[in-house]
């Protein structure tokens, strides 16, 4: 009893841990604040008012629905990722630090999800502590995660979201999806995961219709909503690829370096799992693999429609994460045998 009581304590400090772990990592460029020697190797993005367009446009955004701006300070597709501006606007501090703090709220979420998740592999508590160090210790946590954009929301909302679909949690998951589409419509990039995952786990194939179709309708409904009757001062947006964005980005080192960068520990041993798992292994876990395969399509997207970098890329880590503990599981299996 004794000693379940000291595992069970044990297992709280490590957590505490993990959260403050995760405090830390992004306190550096909170704010944008980019504490020390970090200025120097922030990049020199194009700044409006000291901030970089977007960043902005949300700061705008959280003003506007303080009462403190109209409509005309802001204009899609940014009016369209409504969640974290109003969540935002609702807390007292600062415009960018009630945003931080949002994403930071949701990052602390993704964490508990990611945990689940890789318990439900199971992956044994050492092994689910060490995803979670990847989803903590990461450059797009230091870099992205509370430095005025929406992305850490998307992160922590793509690891909920693999964790009910795993769980079976399906009717969870549409009010999740609903969540995610107020949030942003990255959100998207979660279905192939699904689809993949009812496919290859047999799942009915009526129950599999009503849960993909349910969930597509909801993500429809939403954008319908968000692109009709949110405020904007211009008509609606669309990403299509653009000559301007494909020469911006193509000449650009950081769209490489970032890419890189990002890719980090997960997306590496990803890689690596491609030419050590056996074919069998890989069809097993091809619902994560397709996850990846569309986050990076998604930043390849963005070469040509956006400006691009590795926040696009980081959408892997929620399906990354897993399957690389599944692989570091198995590779300690066939070092014990």
């Amino acid at each position: 009893m004794l000693k379940k009581i000291l595992k069970e304590e044990r297992k709280t400090y490590i957590f505490i841990f993990l959260f403050v772990s995760l405090t830390l990592v992004c306190i550096p460029r909170f704010d944008r604040a980019d504490y020390g020697f970090i200025k120097n190797f922030v990049g020199s993005d194009d700044l409006y008012e000291g901030l970089p367009y977007d960043i902005l446009i949300y700061k705008n955004y959280i003003e506007y629905f303080r009462g403190e701006k109209s409509a005309n300070s802001v204009m899609p597709p940014y009016t369209y990722r409504i969640l974290v501006p109003y969540i935002a606007s609702k807390l007292p501090f600062a415009p960018l630090t009630s945003l931080n703090l949002t994403n930071l709220f949701f990052l602390y979420i993704g964490l508990l999800f990611l945990y689940h998740t890789l318990v439900r592999l199971a992956a044994g508590f050492r092994l689910a502590v060490t995803g979670c160090l990847m989803y903590i210790f990461s450059f797009p946590v230091f870099y992205y995660a509370t430095s005025g954009y929406i992305d850490g929301t998307l992160i922590g909302l793509l690891a909920a979201g693999v964790y009910l679909i795993i769980a079976r949690k399906f009717y969870w998951f549409i009010l999740l999806i609903i969540a995610g589409t107020l949030a942003t419509e990255k959100i998207i990039i979660i279905f192939p995961f699904m689809a993949a995952y009812l496919f290859v786990n047999k799942i009915s194939i009526k129950n599999s219709l009503i849960f993909i179709s349910s969930s597509v309708l909801a993500y429809l409904i939403v954008s319908f909503i968000l692109r009709n009757y949110t405020p904007s001062n211009t008509v609606s947006y669309l990403w299509i690829p653009d000559s301007k964005f494909i020469l911006q980005n193509i000449y650009r080192p950081k769209t490489y370096l970032s890419f890189i960068i990002t890719l980090g520990i997960p997306g590496s041993i990803v890689l690596i799992s491609l030419f050590r798992f056996s074919k069998k292994q890989i069809m097993q876990y091809s619902y994560y693999y397709i996850g990846c395969f569309t986050s990076v399509l998604l930043y390849v997207y963005s070469i040509f429609s956006a400006w691009s970098d590795g926040r696009t890329l980081w959408t892997m880590y929620p399906f990354a994460i897993p399957l690389s503990v599944l692989f570091l599981q198995y590779m300690e299996k066939r070092k014990v045998n």
